[in-house]
């Protein structure tokens, strides 16, 4: 579970939930452009584009999880992000 320095980063795929784990800051892409998401952000959904970059809050280490689109949802210290929901014509 994720404290007030961190947020609990979940990201779901058709199969089920591919990563759930505390993070201490996260980035994506929406049709304004880059963004990013730290602890006690303002809650959100936003449509997201090209890649999630998140920072492990325990390593530091940082990962990027290549995306066509997906949706984030932000609320309270926890962010959601549900990929696969559309398909490509």
């Amino acid at each position: 579970m994720a404290d007030t320095s961190s947020i609990l980063l979940k990201v779901h795929g058709r199969r089920g939930v591919m990563f759930s784990g505390a993070v201490s800051s996260l980035s994506s892409v929406n049709k304004t452009g880059l963004f990013d998401v730290l602890p006690h952000h303002s809650n959100f959904i936003s449509l997201i584009q090209k890649k999630i970059v998140y920072r492990d809050a325990i390593s530091k280490q940082i990962h990027e999880i290549p995306i066509d689109q997906a949706v984030m949802r932000a609320t309270g210290n926890e962010v959601n992000i549900y990929l696969g929901l559309t398909r490509s014509n």
